[in-house]
């Protein structure tokens, strides 16, 4: 660790007690938005590091395993995909790894920070990947939840990807058991619903029983799974829900059939041995979901 005169502490993704640290060789964008404070960052492993609110989200060199992560088991079990909503994701590579879908026709991104999402078009310019000036996708700056009460629209996938899951911060809102109602109410028959939840860690779990008690009230089929995210210190839980539909039961094979039919563009991380090694969860996460 000698060499580094710079770091960046993070205390947000681990258990109490504990500090992930990142050594930062610069800023390259820093602003308080009407929302929150957002930090992009130049760091000597990782590339530039965006930083809501003193938590470290996504790098450069590795935000492909989170949002291959969150985004694909919910999109390749869905059985019709041609409409997704996306609240949040405001760096834009959530956005560029639904639009790999062929069948795609429109995908709707709601966020409330338009500085934050310009801020990610300048700055970190590979998260999108061009993918805000496909003609499939629409971006609105706002509220999801009033856009969920306000709009007819149904939707074949709905993804949550908010920089807080915690019950008493700006999106918390977006992980209660109303919030699932609503997003339900606005998913087609099949439909599924995908957002990160927590760590995982062994000793910090209450969050994360929390967010999957809160998503069991509403949705018949719960899925969680788990991947390790370098830049977050930690690995990550990710929840995926429906009335219909389990991810979990796909198997590597099925998963790969439904990839070669179904996605254009090149994928890093997931594939079909990848898809069964995620929701093969350890015998304590396991029985936390069955308490």
């Amino acid at each position: 660790m000698s060499g580094f005169s710079r770091w960046f502490d993070d205390t947000s993704g681990v258990a109490p007690g504990e500090m992930y640290r990142v050594a930062v060789s610069g800023v390259v964008w820093s602003a308080r938005t009407p929302y929150q404070h957002v930090l992009i960052l130049e760091t000597p492993l990782y590339g530039r590091v965006l930083v809501l609110d003193d938590a470290i989200q996504s790098s450069e060199r590795d935000e492909h395993i989170y949002h291959e992560a969150l985004v694909h088991p919910a999109l390749i079990a869905a059985p019709d995909l041609r409409r997704v909503l996306i609240i949040g994701g405001g760096e834009g590579a959530l956005l560029r790894e639904v639009l790999k879908y062929r069948t795609v026709e429109k995908v709707t991104m709601i966020d409330l920070d338009e500085q934050l999402v310009r801020a990610c078009r300048e700055y970190l310019p590979s998260y999108p990947a061009g993918a805000f000036d496909d003609p499939r996708a629409e971006v609105i700056f706002g509220d999801g939840v009033s856009y969920l009460r306000a709009s007819p629209e149904t939707f074949d996938c709905i993804f949550v990807d908010v920089n807080d899951s915690e019950p008493d911060s700006i999106s918390g809102n977006l992980y209660t058991p109303e919030f699932y109602a609503l997003a339900r109410a606005r998913l087609s028959a099949r439909g599924m619903l995908a957002a990160p939840a927590a760590t995982p860690h062994p000793l910090h779990l209450d969050l994360l029983a929390q967010l999957a008690h809160s998503a069991r009230q509403v949705f018949a089929r719960l899925n969680l799974y788990v991947c390790y995210v370098p830049v977050l210190g930690s690995p990550w839980a990710f929840l995926c829900a429906s009335s219909h539909s389990a991810a979990r039961a796909l198997s590597a094979a099925e998963v790969d059939r439904r990839l070669a039919d179904r996605v254009t563009g090149p994928l890093r991380f997931y594939d079909g041995e990848t898809h069964v090694s995620m929701f093969a969860l350890p015998r304590y996460l396991r029985e936390m979901l069955d308490g």
